[in-house]
C-alpha cells in the first residue's frame, strides 16, 4: 500500500497546477495513503500585497497556466485590503483533516482542490473566515461529511486548530522543505523524494518505480 506525504499550500500556484497530476496518481493507486502537510508559503503576513508582488504573481500564474493547463483568474489578488497571508487557508486544510479524520486520499485531495479552485479559478478571497467556511464545509459535505459553515468556522478559529497548523509549519521546517509542491513516499521506513516542484504523472510513476525497485 503506497504511502505518500504531500507538503503543500492552498495558495501556492504550482501546487494548484500540480493537483491534477497528483489526483491522477491517487486514482491510479486507489489503495494509497496520503498525508497532507501544509507548509506555509507566506504565513502570518501582515502587510497589504505590494503592487510589485501582484505584478510578479500575475506573470508567474501565466507560466503555471501554460505548463499545467489549469484555469486562472486574477481577481483573487485584487480584493480591497488583500494580504497574501496563507496561514488562514492552510488552517482550513488542517481543520478539514481534523473534522474528517477518515477521508481517503482522493477525499483529502478534493478538499485541497476546492480551496485552490476558489482562489485561482474563481478569484475568491481565501484569507477570509466566511469564504473559507463556505468553501471547505461544502467540500466536506460533498465527501459525505456533514459539517455546517458555523461548525467549521468554530473549529477553524480555535486555538487547537491554530496550534495544529503551526505544528505543520514546524514539521516542514524540520524536514528542511524549501519549496512546494513536495511529494515524498514512505518506503521501507525511509522517506524518498518523488518531486520538489511541478511534475507530470508519468514522471511521478517513473520515480515511484525507481524507489520501489531500487
Amino acid at each position: 500500500m503506497p504511502h505518500f506525504i504531500y507538503i503543500t499550500d492552498p495558495m501556492c500556484s504550482w501546487c494548484y497546477g500540480f493537483s491534477p497530476e497528483l489526483q491522477a496518481l491517487i486514482a491510479s493507486t486507489p489503495d494509497a495513503q496520503l498525508d497532507i502537510i501544509v507548509g506555509g508559503l507566506r504565513p502570518y503576513t501582515e502587510e497589504l500585497i505590494p503592487d510589485q508582488l501582484r505584478h510578479f504573481l500575475h506573470e508567474h500564474w501565466q507560466q503555471v497556466a501554460q505548463a499545467s493547463k489549469q484555469p486562472f483568474v486574477h481577481d483573487g489578488l485584487e480584493h480591497p485590503g488583500f494580504k497574501y497571508d496563507t496561514e488562514p487557508s492552510c488552517r482550513a486544510v488542517v481543520a478539514a483533516l481534523h473534522l474528517a479524520p477518515n477521508l481517503n486520499a482522493a477525499g483529502k485531495m478534493a478538499i485541497l482542490s476546492a480551496l485552490q479552485t476558489a482562489f485561482y479559478a474563481e478569484g475568491k478571497n481565501v484569507t477570509q473566515k466566511d469564504v473559507l467556511a463556505a468553501v471547505t464545509s461544502a467540500a466536506l459535505r460533498a465527501q459525505g461529511v456533514e459539517v455546517s459553515e458555523e461548525q467549521f468556522a468554530a473549529f477553524w478559529e480555535s486555538d487547537q486548530c491554530k496550534n495544529e497548523t503551526r505544528e505543520h509549519f514546524m514539521q516542514t521546517q524540520r524536514w528542511k522543505v524549501s519549496g512546494f509542491p513536495t511529494l515524498v513516499m514512505e518506503h521501507q521506513e525511509q522517506l524518498a523524494l518523488l518531486t520538489n516542484g511541478y511534475a507530470k504523472l508519468a514522471q511521478l510513476q517513473e520515480r515511484i518505480a525507481a524507489v520501489t525497485n531500487g
